[in-house]
């Protein structure tokens, strides 16, 4: 009895594991991409409810939905880890813009391309909420 007991627990605890491994990869969804970054400085409430900060970005809910967490690679080194909590009318495809907290750190970085890899898969605006109280950190400007 308690050894199928132990069994049925293993088997349960592989198939927890199993499911989270799927919605890391999001059902065969790529886990690095290449996208055109461009530097912004628009302070103000972004789509997830939060305000904008270093740390946070924007990109097309169907490529990165909100609350999902980067590391972004430009040509010339490493730029950040990042939060998606925003979105836009022109975030089609993909593009990802990097929140800087002036004009002059968002111009430096301008546009360019990088290379987006998905360290976790966001749910929505509350997981975006969510890992922004957790914390983020500045992006590096190039």
């Amino acid at each position: 009895m308690l050894k199928a007991g132990i069994t049925t627990a293993v088997l349960a605890i592989l198939t927890l594991h199993s499911a989270g491994v799927e919605a890391q990869t999001r059902r065969g969804r790529a886990r690095t991409l290449t996208m055109i970054a461009t530097g912004y400085a628009a302070h103000g409430l972004q789509t997830a409810g939060t305000i904008a900060r270093e740390g946070t970005a924007a990109a097309d809910p169907h490529v990165l939905p909100l609350g999902t967490r980067v590391r972004v690679r430009g040509k010339r080194g490493y730029i950040g880890e990042l939060v998606i909590t925003d979105t836009g009318s022109k975030m089609k495809g993909r593009k990802i813009d990097v929140f800087f907290n002036t004009r002059a750190e968002a111009t430096r970085f301008g546009r360019q391309t990088v290379t987006v890899e998905v360290l976790q898969w966001g749910t929505g605006a509350a997981s975006a909420r969510r890992e922004v109280h957790e914390g983020v950190t500045p992006p590096r400007p190039q």
